[in-house]
């Protein structure tokens, strides 16, 4: 009899051993895919506030965080999603449990030290802000990174109006643009079908931010003379540089309309088309604050009429210069050679 029972227990033993042998010749890659999954079904199920969902690598039904946070205890038995670190302790209100987890999980991540190099995108791909893993030759990321170099290029016509007259506002409007526009990245890194209630909420943007492009748009055409006829993008550094950041505002747009309109919403879209336009007249803005400087148009005969003839000028103050110079130095000899003149006699 001892002998069977030892021979059971070898054979249990056996059979408890296989599947730890099995894990540890698995892959890694496969390992964190399969974590990756059940993840992400359990905090869905927790959102629904499920007590139980089921592992889609083992088959086996597991209890969620939300089901422990409501029992209120610790059972003891090594739960994976275990809140209470194997203690007996007491639950808090279930209503708001998963806004104080996940806001206790936002501190200890802000606390951290972050650094440039996380070494997660070294396999191409890279994490939305729902912490999907996306590729990055998606879409999402082309037009992610065309609102990035808008922002870049109107930071670099930002210092360029810093050297204009009363630039003030010009100024503070494009500072306005540029965190509007890091309001939009957000929107396009949460895509609205896969994302949870308390992302889209903190990504969700009005429609203020385009009335009030609509309001700077009017008051600047108040001030400028009537447009006619097609305009060329010269008229200083400030007014080049805008036309710039113009044309990357018109590829981040088309960047961003290829999306799903249920992935980004509309207000995203219609910003985007209002802040060419916002550009446009903010360069015509910025020649009328040149000194001797105005708006080339497309019908002139010469478009490089006004920067020839301001060459033209400083060419001739130079050989002013270089001609009194020589008469003052000719004056100056014949003094010399008269003294010395003098002195003989």
């Amino acid at each position: 009899m001892k002998t069977m029972k030892k021979e059971d227990e070898n054979k249990r033993e056996g059979v408890r051993s296989r599947p730890r042998e099995r894990e540890k010749t698995r892959p890694t890659s496969t390992l964190e895919e399969e974590k990756e999954s059940y993840v992400r079904i359990h905090e869905e199920a927790c959102r629904m506030k499920q007590d139980t969902y089921k592992d889609p690598t083992t088959g086996l039904v597991v209890f969620t965080r939300y089901a422990h946070k409501k029992r209120g205890t610790c059972c003891g038995c090594g739960c994976r999603h275990c809140p209470y670190g194997k203690k007996s302790i007491r639950g808090g209100d279930i209503e708001d449990w998963n806004e104080k987890e996940e806001e206790e999980k936002e501190e200890k991540t802000t606390t951290k030290k972050m650094s440039v190099t996380t070494k997660t995108g070294d396999a191409g791909t890279s994490s939305l802000f729902n912490g999907e893993r996306v590729s990055k030759s998606n879409v999402v990321f082309d037009a992610l990174g065309d609102i990035d170099e808008l922002s870049a290029n109107i930071g670099y016509a930002y210092e360029h109006c810093l050297e204009l007259n009363d630039s003030d506002d010009l100024c503070r409007r494009l500072l306005f643009c540029t965190k509007q526009l890091v309001r939009i990245g957000s929107v396009v890194a949460t895509p609205r079908q896969s994302s949870r209630a308390r992302h889209i909420e903190r990504t969700t943007m009005d429609d203020s931010c385009v009335k009030q492009l609509d309001r700077w748009i009017r008051e600047t055409e108040d001030v400028l003379p009537r447009l006619t006829t097609f305009l060329l993008p010269i008229g200083g550094k400030a007014c080049a540089s805008l036309h710039v950041a113009r044309a990357v505002c018109r590829r981040a747009e088309r960047a961003v309309v290829r999306l799903p309109r249920c992935h980004t919403g509309d207000v995203p879209r219609t910003f985007m088309n209002r802040l060419s336009d916002f550009l446009f007249v903010s360069a015509r803005l910025a020649v009328a604050k040149e000194r001797d400087r105005k708006e080339v148009r497309s019908d002139e005969s010469s478009a490089f009429g006004t920067a020839t003839k301001r060459r033209k000028s400083i060419g001739v103050a130079e050989i002013l210069v270089v001609v009194l110079a020589w008469i003052v130095l000719y004056y100056i000899a014949m003094a010399a050679s008269d003294r010395s003149a003098s002195r003989v006699l």
